[in-house]
């Protein structure tokens, strides 16, 4: 009968080691889990902040460059145009035999750009979006050139950047 004894003792002993082991991986699953969920959160976090920063850069970036396409005395200007809540900025090609117009400006969230022949209706719905933006203001500062902020806004926060490109001079 003392063997019965001892053997009963053995498997309470083997249950309880298998309770334990098994609550330890519980534990280390869960715990894993929340980490994973975690660093995922905080990956998406970072995409969206580096989505924000890039979109920035490419809009100021992109008006640089067009800016700089045609940099010519009288060639760049500010309009004012129903439907647009900021000023649009113009920019004049004479250089083809038909001289067009280059509008950009920030509508539906996108910054935009439109071509249209110098001297033609200009129509919203003629442009093409270019890069997510929520705002764009443009000022000209007298006899030096053109300052522009390009604001985006994601998540509740507004990222800004601002923006100079010096002008020639009449």
């Amino acid at each position: 009968m003392n063997d019965l004894k001892g053997n009963a003792r053995i498997e309470g002993r083997s249950m309880i080691e298998l309770i334990l082991v098994m609550f330890l991986l519980i534990l280390f699953s869960v715990t894993t889990l929340s980490l994973v969920i975690g660093s995922t959160n905080a990956y998406r976090d970072t995409i969206r902040k580096n989505d924000t920063i890039s979109n920035l850069r490419i809009s100021q970036a992109y008006i640089h460059t067009k800016i700089r396409q045609n940099l010519e005395v009288d060639t760049i200007s500010l309009r004012d145009f129903d439907g647009v809540e900021n000023a649009l900025l113009v920019i004049k090609d004479n250089h083809s035999p038909v001289a067009y117009e280059t509008v950009i400006f920030v509508k539906d969230g996108y910054l935009r750009e439109a071509l249209i022949i110098e001297g033609f209706e200009f129509d919203l719905d003629s442009s093409f979006p270019v890069v997510e933006l929520d705002e764009i203001y443009f000022e000209w500062i007298d006899q030096k050139g053109l300052s522009f902020e390009t604001t985006l806004n994601t998540n509740g926060s507004e990222k800004s950047l601002t923006g100079f490109i010096a002008l020639p001079i009449n």
